[in-house]
């Protein structure tokens, strides 16, 4: 049984949540038994995901973050409250549950290759995950990042920098290789490439598709205010 160890989730796909409390009163329940020990992911996901579970890809960055928004307002607002959204709608949001951490669990932002996403992790002071990107990739990401958390009025750095990488282990270097070839054939998010299975339809997502990243914050911010933006609202 473990003490002290972080026990951190990267991480929970927002866009295929129906019911973002549910999600929020099942984390707050995690962080409780373990004493405060939480770390939330909160990934966008891949277009494979959202279509095998019957939602349209087209919203997926709006409702990652309605349901991120609505998340945090249930683990920090006192209740009741209502919400009232683009994607989700709740007459009554009053959980039962809520983290043992004050005023709520450190939130990571897991990603490949979305300037995006990097800029709004940056934005709300949430430390950004490169999934196992290129050394060149991964230093572009740390740059954006950082760019954008200057702006935000804070300090990026190693702090706020994180890399997931792949590593097996078996008996003979021969059999390392080969037993990981068979795990890197999908090519997908956590390897630093976009297989087709994998990815968001072309025109939903043409700044996810390997395309150079901008070094520019206010570039990725022109790119994601050119969507439809997720507006919601809160009514006591």
């Amino acid at each position: 049984m473990t003490k002290n160890v972080k026990i951190v989730m990267l991480g929970n796909p927002l866009p295929l949540a129906e019911n973002p409390m549910r999600l929020a009163e099942e984390l707050s329940m995690i962080d409780m038994i373990s004493k405060g020990r939480l770390v939330s992911g909160f990934v966008r996901g891949g277009g494979q995901e959202q279509l095998a579970t019957g939602v349209n890809p087209a919203f997926n960055r709006e409702r990652f973050q309605e349901a991120h928004d609505l998340i945090v307002a249930a683990w920090t607002r006192e209740g009741p409250f209502r919400w009232e959204g683009t994607h989700y709608q709740h007459r009554v949001v009053n959980p039962w549950a809520v983290p043992l951490q004050k005023p709520y669990p450190r939130v990571w932002i897991p990603g490949v290759i979305s300037p995006e996403t990097i800029v709004w992790a940056a934005e709300h002071g949430y430390p950004y995950i490169a999934l196992n990107t290129p050394v060149e990739r991964t230093q572009q990401i740390w740059k954006i990042y950082d760019e954008a958390a200057a702006a935000a009025g804070f300090q990026g750095g190693p702090d706020y920098h994180g890399l997931l990488k792949q590593i097996h282990v078996a008996e003979t270097e021969e059999k390392a290789i080969k037993n990981a070839a068979e795990f890197r054939w999908m090519q997908g998010e956590f390897t630093g490439l976009a297989h087709p299975v994998w990815s968001t339809p072309s025109a939903t997502a043409a700044r996810s598709t390997g395309a150079p990243l901008s070094s520019s914050p206010r570039g990725a911010r022109r790119t994601r205010a050119a969507g439809r933006r997720s507006k919601s609202r809160w009514k006591s």
